[in-house]
Formats: structure tokens, C-alpha cells, sequence
């Protein structure tokens, strides 16, 4: 708040709050695209036998299509039990799996490096105190929390609503970021909490309003808790 607060300008909700000495990697992909695990591209001719296969076993569905080719390259069965006696027994799954849990770790070991290292710069530039000691009241000086899902569909409609106070990856400018909660266990999506000052309040709402992956929320007292219990 002490570094946001003056610097928020109302006429300009694009790169006010969007420091160049502040400026972070992609929080979407931290290690860069080539870092991605080798999960296979489908060609033309697997997608049409994904297709057929999935006509007569309706439980192979729900396999990513890669997995489902490898699937039909070691079994022609195509019952929810065999599929799951598959996933516990095939080398080749459980190796994938390890792969991409080993990723997803290293993505949001790097994305809670870059975050904190954020607020590290930031409270270094600061050239006054910031007054811990404000009444509970005033603790968010008007402003609020946003609580941002890294999950997008990069249509624009957040970043067109809110005047580009929110980008294209339905984040809001990295000045405003005090928190990172990783992912659980591989089963949650990996947020960053921000705090919107007050003349961004109302462009914030209306990007929150048009996004249809519902990846943008204001926080409740539960998400603080969970955060500090991480």
C-alpha cells in the first residue's frame, strides 16, 4: 500500500502500477515453454482413432488423448477397471505422471521465488516506513484484497473491461502483489493475492464481472487463513 498508494493513477490503469523495476517473468509459464515436459502431439490420423476408440470404450474419455493412444498401444480392453488397473501398472503412465509432478513443483517453486522476490525489490525502494501499527480499519487503506487463479482462456475481456488494469492473463499489475498460494498437492490451481487501491476498484469489479473462467475473486477471510496455514 505504501508503494502502490501514490503511484495509482486513475487515468492511467495500464502501467501505473506496472513497474519496470519491478517487472517479473511470465508467472504462467516461470521455467518457459521449452522447459514443459515432452507430453506428446497427437497427429491427425491418432486424433481419429481416439476418436473411434472412445466410441466403443466411452471410459477411455477421459484420458488426454496421448495417454489414450498409449493406452490402446498396450491393451485393447476398455473398462473403467482396466483403464485405472492400467494407470497403476503401466511404467510408461507412472513415469509421466512423475514427470509432470516434478514439473509442476519446480513451476511453483519458481513462481513463489519470482513473487517474493517482487516484494523484496519493492520494500527496498521504499524511501518511508511502512506504518505497521495502522488501526484494523485502516489496514487496507480503502483498498482490497483480489484473489487471481492462474487459469485463463486469454480471450481479453478482463483486460478490455477493467481499461487494461487487468492484462491479457487476467493478472493485475505486479506492483500490487503481496502473496503467492501455491498449488495443493497438484489438485488446486496456484493464486496470487493483490491489493487494488481504491481508484482501481471499480475497473477491477468489472473485469471480475465479464471473466468466464470465474480465475478472478475478491478474498474472504477464509482464503487469509488458508494462506497463512501455507
Amino acid at each position: 500500500m505504501a508503494w502502490c498508494g501514490p503511484r495509482a493513477s486513475a487515468s492511467d490503469p495500464n502501467s501505473s502500477l506496472r513497474s519496470a523495476a519491478l517487472a517479473p517473468g511470465n508467472l504462467l509459464s516461470p521455467l518457459g515453454d521449452t522447459a514443459s515436459p515432452d507430453l506428446g502431439k497427437p497427429s491427425l490420423e491418432d486424433w481419429k482413432a481416439v476418436g473411434q476408440a472412445s466410441k466403443k470404450h466411452p471410459d477411455l474419455r477421459a484420458l488426454p488423448a496421448i495417454e489414450c493412444l498409449r493406452y490402446l498401444a498396450e491393451t485393447q480392453e476398455g473398462t473403467t477397471a482396466s483403464v485405472e488397473k492400467w494407470k497403476q501398472s503401466s511404467r510408461w503412465y507412472l513415469d509421466r505422471q512423475a514427470a509432470r509432478s516434478a514439473f509442476f513443483a519446480r513451476e511453483d517453486a519458481e513462481r513463489a521465488r519470482m513473487v517474493d522476490s517482487l516484494c523484496e525489490k519493492r520494500a527496498a525502494l521504499l524511501t518511508s516506513p511502512v506504518d505497521a501499527d495502522l488501526p484494523q480499519s485502516d489496514i487496507l487503506a480503502g483498498g482490497r484484497l483480489l484473489v487471481a487463479t492462474l487459469v485463463t482462456v486469454l480471450d481479453g475481456a478482463s483486460e478490455v473491461e477493467s481499461l487494461s488494469f487487468l492484462d491479457i492473463e487476467d493478472l493485475p499489475p505486479w506492483d500490487t502483489w503481496i502473496a503467492y498460494a501455491p498449488m495443493i498437492g497438484g489438485k488446486s490451481h496456484p493464486q496470487v493475492i493483490s491489493w487494488v487501491p481504491p481508484s482501481f476498484l471499480q475497473l477491477a469489479e468489472a473485469g471480475i464481472r465479464v471473466n468466464c473462467v470465474e480465475c478472478l475473486r475478491w478474498a474472504t477471510p477464509e482464503d487469509l487463513q488458508l494462506n497463512a496455514q501455507r
